[in-house]
């Protein structure tokens, strides 16, 4: 459907994005998972054929969007194992993709007519039960995806000439951020010490990045045909995706802390195409899988067994 093919369009684009860049050095890669409790999310209406679990905050609320046959996109709140929508008012299509680690600001995308086009994404803030429309200047388009406890939003937008670049928003200013030489720059995530992730592309290449203390460095894990990380927590922990193989196209979402990268793959009967989408100061991880022969996204919760005793204020520090 039209609504849910725009509203995932750049979420999908990334995903695919090439990742070859070299970094400073390699960092060592743990092939065994640490021992984790998965539980599933599916939002339990019979009309839901896909559920995206995307943030999670320092108490474990986790927000998300979900897809039902005929009326598009949905975003929710899962708390206390009780689901409750969120959706921008009167609008087309609502995409929740984070939470502050405080859990008092969430962030998200919208789809709405401008009297031209049929649908026009918008980014929006939802603070205390009031929603705000944030859209940087000369923007087409517009994807917020992460927010800090300072109320800091991070995302990317399009401009009128096709270009996409990263952007930060706090109190009501916003500062454009592009990867030098970059021909296009997509912000993913953001903590509250105001480091970044995202990915960038330079000569049809793309990259990933973490950017700190004004400075950005390219994230590539090697081995992996493509590395996509999506989101930080409070310590510099790390999490997204690489793909193994393109053919079969085969996922681990991953884990970097402390200079480790640990695999992680979800481990239910036929669960495939794992992507780690948020992780909060507990450790917990919420994400992405799609089940074998299976064409829709669930998703899952996995909190670790014994509490992560990891800290990275400088993270690629040793890279």
């Amino acid at each position: 459907m039209k609504s849910l093919a725009i509203g995932i369009r750049l979420l999908v684009m990334s995903y695919m994005l090439l990742l070859f860049g070299h970094t400073l050095a390699s960092p060592p890669i743990a092939k065994a998972s640490p021992q984790y409790n998965f539980t599933k999310i599916d939002v339990p209406r019979s009309s839901v054929v896909g559920t995206l679990a995307q943030g999670i905050d320092d108490a474990g609320k986790i927000v998300g969007s979900y897809d039902t046959e005929g009326t598009g996109r949905q975003g929710f709140l899962l708390k206390n194992e009780n689901f409750s929508d969120i959706n921008f008012p009167g609008t087309l299509s609502t995409d929740v993709t984070s939470i502050s680690p405080n859990g008092k600001i969430i962030v998200g995308n919208y789809l709405a007519s401008d009297g031209v086009h049929d649908s026009v994404q918008h980014a929006f803030i939802l603070n205390r039960g009031t929603f705000s429309t944030i859209t940087p200047p000369g923007a087409t388009y517009t994807s917020g995806r992460g927010v800090n406890s300072h109320g800091v939003v991070a995302g990317f937008f399009e401009n009128n000439t096709g270009r996409f670049s990263g952007f930060l928003y706090d109190k009501g200013v916003f500062t454009t951020l592009e990867f030098p030489g970059a021909s296009s720059t997509f912000i993913w995530g953001i903590n509250n010490a105001g480091q970044l992730i995202g990915t960038y592309s330079i000569s049809g290449q793309s990259h990933g990045f973490l950017f700190q203390n004004g400075h950005f460095r390219t994230l590539a894990l090697p081995g992996f045909v493509y590395t996509v990380p999506l989101g930080i927590n409070a310590s510099g922990q790390i999490v997204g995706y690489v793909v193994e193989s393109e053919t079969p196209f085969v996922t681990h979402g991953f884990i970097l802390s402390n200079g480790v990268v640990t695999l992680i793959d979800v481990p239910f009967p036929g669960a495939t195409r794992t992507s780690i989408m948020g992780i909060n100061a507990e450790g917990q991880i919420v994400g992405l899988y799609i089940p074998l022969n299976g064409t829709t996204w669930h998703s899952f919760l996995a909190t670790p067994t014994h509490k992560h005793s990891d800290i990275m204020k400088f993270p690629f520090g040793r890279l």
